[in-house]
């Protein structure tokens, strides 16, 4: 199904362009500048008249293209064919709907899936019986959890994301619910029987692990091997380098902010310091640590990570229907395009805009930084080698976790309507503290392994200049580190209601509706009445309060949204009156 331009008809009978542009996937017709999607463009087609003029001045004789610009409608014959026939495109329409939302792929199927589960569980039912009961267990979990899984992914409902498919993201929601179910499991278990249950997974597991020392020899330049002077750089490059790399650009796309990307960068290079004494996987040289890890892998990964923001930031998001598309590179971007982003959203965390924010980042850098270390932890206490799978599965898993959680806890942040987390928030939150709690009952001896005296300090300096800091900015000082607030408060539920819009595919008047809410409308009626009532002055005709949906030059761009659809402003559109007398009359 193609995908409908927001836009009136009012627009497109005055000749304007919307908001967004359905890029024309052509191979010998050059695509449109759509850089900038707050920018209202107005496309001008190659007509009759700019046809003759071309052709006319090629040749030189510029009497005769003044004819035959007179007579013109006599002489269609003879001009350029338009690359593509923009007359026979169908009307836009008020509604936006994405592609293949109403085809085969993009329902639900519930009756479908039940009719499949059921018949494997008869399959099962039917066979002849088997007496190997760790056998039968282990194929009633898997079903059990395949059960359940299935469930999920069918009745669960859509997340904030829905690209490449909203079924993904409710499976990744689903094994996260698992994943927490089998970690509570494991918490009422002994240390013994844990790592025995998971031989079950892997029958190399459950033995003790010879951890890595990276702090050995620490010279860059060894001068007693000659033959091989840098061996100690060579035996630092091994697997975890791209993936170190790999993972911090990762990291750069979840938590869209180049300052706390540095921040938990360096941070969790001083929290290798700091545990070095409980883990011999921490212990590395200084140079290791601040040139190879945290500027190499780590600002690498953030530097492409950031390149990758800025092409999602300045994209256009407007998506036109596969079979639309009259080319095959077009197509074929189509086809890619749908692996990524459906709309974009730039975080802007701000943490120094209030006390309640500031204290919420640094929860949110605190909860970052545990994900991180339990990481290391489990797989020390569990006995898990690090090139294991069991660890690449965990891995795989909390990326898209960590992304559906930053991005419910930004909009529970900066979101003024929304005043509760989300639910992969929640479970996300539930796994981390239950992670952390295997690890202090599994590893209590590791633990609890006495700090030296420097690590000690550290912290504690580190704690004195975080508090008082604190104090000063919010209390003494308020706002010594001074921050844009022109965003208020109305001005960020107007950003957030235009994602929901765009997300749940509303109309622009639905868009309209969903802002202005019955309350709001009812406290601005009331206000507006009882200053009409107390002045004698005539009421204007245009005094009613006004609000436009608009997608031309001059509409106000909301902060960090990117998207084609269309925006909702306020006061910025004359055919906005007309508008606003609906709603009152509906009100």
């Amino acid at each position: 199904m193609s995908s409908k331009l927001p836009a009136s008809s009012t627009d497109f009978a005055a000749g304007k362009s919307s908001f967004s542009f359905s890029k024309t996937y052509s191979e010998d017709q050059p695509e449109l500048n759509l850089n900038n999607p707050f920018v209202s463009q107005s496309v001008h087609y190659e007509s009759s008249y700019s046809s003759s003029v071309k052709s006319c001045c090629k040749c030189g004789n510029f009497e005769r293209g003044r004819k035959r610009r007179k007579n013109s409608h006599e002489s269609q014959e003879n001009l350029v064919p338009p690359t593509h026939d923009w007359t026979g495109e169908p009307p836009a329409q008020g509604n936006f709907f994405d592609d293949g939302t109403l085809t085969y792929f993009w329902r639900a199927h519930t009756l479908t899936t039940l009719f499949l589960m059921v018949g494997f569980l008869l399959y099962e039912a039917l066979s002849t019986e088997d007496q190997n009961v760790v056998d039968n267990t282990k194929r009633g979990l898997v079903a059990m959890v395949s059960c359940f899984v299935l469930l999920g992914v069918t009745v669960t409902p859509d997340g904030p994301f829905k690209r490449p498919h909203p079924a993904l993201w409710r499976f990744t929601f689903t094994c996260s619910i698992v994943y927490e179910l089998c970690l509570i499991f494991f918490l009422y278990q002994s240390t013994d029987t844990a790592r025995k249950l998971l031989k079950h997974l892997d029958p190399k597991l459950g033995v003790p692990l010879e951890e890595k020392d990276y702090g050995g020899n620490c010279l860059l330049y060894d001068p007693s091997m000659p033959e091989d002077p840098y061996h100690n750089i060579w035996d630092k490059m091994d697997l975890f380098v791209p993936l170190h790399l790999l993972g911090w650009w990762s990291k750069t796309l979840l938590l869209r902010d180049w300052w706390l990307c540095w921040v938990i960068s360096i941070m969790f290079e001083v929290l290798e310091y700091t545990l070095e004494h409980q883990l011999p996987n921490f212990s590395e040289c200084w140079w290791d640590h601040w040139i190879m890890d945290a500027l190499v892998c780590n600002g690498l990964g953030i530097y492409f990570g950031l390149l990758t923001l800025n092409y999602f930031s300045m994209k256009t998001y407007h998506w036109r229907g596969l079979w639309n598309i009259p080319s095959y590179r077009g197509k074929l971007r189509r086809i890619l395009a749908q692996f990524g982003p459906y709309v974009w959203v730039d975080y802007d965390w701000k943490p120094f805009s209030s006390l309640g924010r500031w204290c919420a980042v640094l929860l949110l850098i605190a909860g970052f930084l545990l994900v991180e270390l339990n990481t290391f932890y489990l797989k020390f206490v569990l006995w898990i080698p690090p090139g294991h799978w069991v660890n690449l599965c965990r891995l795989l898993l909390v990326l898209p976790w960590g992304a559906v959680a930053l991005r419910e806890t930004f909009q529970f942040l900066d979101d003024p309507d929304v005043d509760k987390i989300g639910r992969q928030s929640w479970i996300f939150l539930a796994i981390i503290c239950t992670e952390l709690l295997i690890v202090l009952k599994f590893g209590w001896e590791t633990v609890t392994i006495p700090f030296p005296r420097h690590i000690v300090s550290l912290w504690l300096g580190i704690l004195v200049l975080l508090v008082l800091w604190t104090l000063w900015n919010f209390y003494i000082d308020p706002h010594t580190f001074k921050v844009d607030s022109s965003m208020s408060e109305d001005s960020r539920r107007q950003h957030w209601t235009q994602v929901r819009a765009i997300e749940t595919k509303l109309s622009p008047s639905e868009r309209i509706e969903a802002f202005f809410n019955l309350e709001r409308l009812k406290t601005r009626i009331a206000e507006t009445l009882t200053t009409l009532t107390s002045s004698s002055a005539a009421i204007p005709t245009n005094s009613t309060f006004t609000t436009s949906a608009t997608t031309q030059t001059g509409a106000t761009p909301t902060h960090g949204l990117k998207t084609g659809n269309a925006d909702v402003v306020k006061d910025q559109d004359s055919s906005g009156t007309s508008l606003s007398k609906r709603i009152v009359t509906k009100t």
